[in-house]
């Protein structure tokens, strides 16, 4: 479920385990139909999901950047 899937991200240490936990967030979030918050139940947590993956591909995206291209 999605609130397992934050928890499992939450208590990610290393990068392998963040990669991991970020790649079952990645196929929740395609099965996800991403209805309208009125037919969502309350506290719903895929907003949260959707965030949290979004703070991720910035934070591997800079460093990424960081590291530049190495040749």
């Amino acid at each position: 479920t999605a609130r397992a899937l934050l928890a499992h991200v939450h208590r990610a240490r290393r990068p392998a385990e963040g990669l991991t936990a970020f790649a079952a967030v990645v196929r929740h979030l395609l099965a996800d139909p991403v209805l309208p918050a009125e037919l969502l139940p309350a506290g719903w947590p895929g907003t949260a999901l959707r965030d949290a993956y979004a703070r991720y591909q910035r934070e591997q995206s800079g460093q990424v950047r960081a590291h530049g291209t190495r040749t």
